[in-house]
């Protein structure tokens, strides 16, 4: 069924979206003719659900939703405890992606906006396979306005340090692929600022490395928010 939808969502044209495609071809009517009969079967777990990070498996996956244009599922992954900066999963068109916003309190600061804004526009300007995709800038239902990103399978270089398990090939792997983006971002003219062991990821098969979080960022190009460098040093106020 999941693939079937998907199939029918790469036919999608400017007439009507998902939900109304099933509804013109008539394949609506058998799927919620085939939901019912389901409902006196004994439950089996969903799989696509838990996919795309619906934990409880009783929760059936609704495809006109999972291809919707709007956000769903979306999750708190992280919280900066000094910053303004808080992170979350999401899922839109049968894929993850991370939305990065400001907390509560922060949405309608100007200073803190603007430096969403510059985020984005310097994360958009970079294509490079060594750092984590900017896609767009949004304003999202009830947490504002956010920057979507590229969701990465994987884990921070810190974590791999902390869990002594990085092998010196591996090590040097990692290296060489770090080079290689730093190389590309200051071909651009921007410097990020805030390099460290947690603003690296790393996936799980250890062959994809990438960088991520330039919210210190900064190109020769910009006028406004330039800050002093360093996480540690600018905590108290970003």
């Amino acid at each position: 069924m999941y693939l079937m939808a998907l199939r029918l969502s790469t036919g999608t044209t400017q007439n009507g979206g998902f939900s109304s495609r099933l509804k013109n071809t008539g394949i609506k009517t058998e799927m919620n003719k085939s939901r019912k009969e389901n409902i006196d079967k004994p439950s089996i777990a969903d799989t696509d659900s838990a996919f795309i990070g619906i934990n409880n498996l009783s929760e059936s996956l609704d495809l006109g939703g999972l291809f919707s244009h709007q956000f769903t599922n979306i999750t708190p992954v992280y919280s900066s405890s000094h910053g303004p900066t808080e992170i979350y999963s999401a899922t839109r068109y049968g894929k993850r992606f991370i939305l990065k916003g400001l907390k509560e309190q922060y949405r309608n600061d100007p200073i803190y906006t603007i430096a969403l804004a510059k985020e984005f526009e310097i994360g958009i300007t970079l294509e490079h396979h060594g750092i984590r995709r900017t896609l767009s800038i949004e304003t999202v239902g009830d947490i504002g306005l956010v920057i979507v990103l590229e969701y990465v399978d994987g884990c921070s270089l810190e974590t791999i340090f902390a869990s002594g398990c990085l092998s010196l090939t591996s090590a040097r792997a990692i290296a060489v692929q770090l080079a290689d983006a730093l190389r590309y971002i200051h071909s651009k003219q921007v410097f990020h600022r805030d390099l460290k062991p947690s603003n690296i990821l790393v996936s799980h098969s250890g062959s994809v490395v990438k960088i991520i979080d330039f919210n210190l960022s900064d190109s020769d190009d910009f006028i406004v928010l330039k800050i002093p460098a360093g996480s540690k040093r600018l905590s108290k106020f970003y």
